[in-house]
Order: structure tokens, then C-alpha cells, then sequence
């Protein structure tokens, strides 16, 4: 997968994690430093709907949300041609498109595949502590565990700017293809793009930038992409 590392002058946030014996919990500092400040959707329904005739493909939209974010956010983030290609509310084609690409593994999935059915049934606090007794049960390695603490930062973020975006529930209640609260695979996107926040070398950390971009990204081609209709 393509990665442009983000910007030198960024600030960098060295995650901790508590382990122990009886489990693992995750340090939730990203989330409370970010939450509140994704951006405004407009921004992108306004940049889409400014160039709908130059925007004939889910690649050309993408690029054009991801250019956004960058120019907002003053990162460098990009992605493979062929996820930036993929709708992100369907949960089939990312994990398909994740275990070919060796973006996640067998043991990655299974977690990610019992974190995502627990976010539409249990509340968000109780399916983030499951995914911290799976991941503990799973014995990964820190800077896999890293990443799964990204994501349930991520996930936290997208569930506070919009409450209630993993519930089947509301997704029934409210409208009938809500772009925002209709992506089965939304916890997939999120998980793909934190995995592609890769430091460039063994040990190496990485810009929050980085990963609050991913947070944007997910947030925003699921609002404006094609596959959620009109």
C-alpha cells in the first residue's frame, strides 16, 4: 500500500498501552485531544458537488476527498489505487481486499469481525472492551496492538461526531440510505486505513496527522460516495 509519511513538523503522540495479566487497556489520549475536531462535511459535499461532472469514477471522487483532507489537515496521506477504488460501506470487499493486500491477517479479521457485529449490538464502551480482551487473548505483537488502539481512537472519534453511526437500529430509524450511519464495513475502513499509518522503519512512530486523516477520510467518502445514492 502507498504511504506518504506525514508532515516532519508534526506533532508526534507516543501511545501507551497497560498491560497486565488480567488484561489489557487501551490509552484513549487521541481521542480526547481530536474528539469535536473532524472536519465539517460540508467542506467535501461542497468540493464534490463543485466538480460532479469531472468526478466519474469512486477513484476520482476519493482523490478528491483525500486531496481535501490533506490541504485541511497539511498532511501527506495517501493510499493504493485499488483501495482508494473500493466502496467503504461494503464490508465484504474490505476484508477481501484487506487480506490480499496483507493488510490484515486471519487473526486480525476474526477480531475486527467480532468488534464489528458487537458495535451494532452492544454499547460502544462495552464492544471496545471486548476488542481489548481479544486483542490481549491474541498475544500480537506492540505495535499490532498499536494499531488496534488507533482504531478504537478512531472509532470513538466518528461515534461522537455522529452518535450512534454503528447502530442497526438507527440506521433503520433514521433515513433510508443515510450515508453516514449505513456502512457495515465502516469499522473495516477504519481498521484498513489505521494499518496503512505504517511507520517507515521497526519502531519507528507516527504523526497523529496520520491517523486523523483516516478518521476524515472514512467519515467523508462514506457521506459523498456514490454507492450511498441520492
Amino acid at each position: 500500500m502507498l504511504f506518504s509519511s506525514c508532515n516532519k513538523d508534526e506533532s508526534i503522540i507516543e501511545n501507551e498501552f497497560e498491560t497486565s495479566p488480567e488484561g489489557l487497556k487501551f490509552d484513549f489520549s487521541f481521542y480526547e485531544n481530536h474528539k469535536g475536531n473532524l472536519l465539517e462535511l460540508n467542506i467535501f459535499e461542497n468540493k464534490i458537488n463543485g466538480n460532479k461532472s469531472k468526478l466519474t469514477s469512486r477513484l476520482e471522487l476519493n482523490n478528491t476527498i483525500l486531496k481535501e483532507i490533506n490541504n485541511q489537515l497539511g498532511t501527506k496521506l495517501d493510499f493504493s489505487t485499488d483501495f482508494k477504488q473500493l466502496n467503504l460501506d461494503s464490508h465484504e470487499n474490505i476484508v477481501e481486499w484487506s487480506y490480499k493486500s496483507g493488510t490484515l491477517t486471519k487473526v486480525d479479521i476474526e477480531i475486527l469481525n467480532d468488534f464489528n457485529k458487537n458495535l451494532n449490538i452492544l454499547q460502544l464502551s462495552d464492544a471496545i472492551n471486548i476488542l481489548e480482551e481479544d486483542v490481549h487473548t491474541a498475544h500480537l505483537n506492540p505495535m499490532k496492538v498499536e494499531k488496534f488502539q488507533y482504531l478504537a481512537n478512531v472509532v470513538k472519534l466518528l461515534e461522537y461526531e455522529g452518535p450512534g453511526i454503528f447502530t442497526s437500529s438507527l440506521q433503520q430509524k433514521n433515513h433510508r440510505k443515510s450515508c453516514l450511519s449505513a456502512s457495515a464495513g465502516l469499522a473495516f475502513a477504519s481498521a484498513a486505513l489505521v494499518a496503512a499509518c505504517n511507520p517507515p522503519a521497526l519502531g519507528a512512530t507516527v504523526g497523529w496527522g496520520c491517523y486523523l486523516a483516516g478518521a476524515n477520510f472514512v467519515r467523508a467518502s462514506i457521506e459523498v460516495g456514490k454507492a450511498c445514492g441520492d
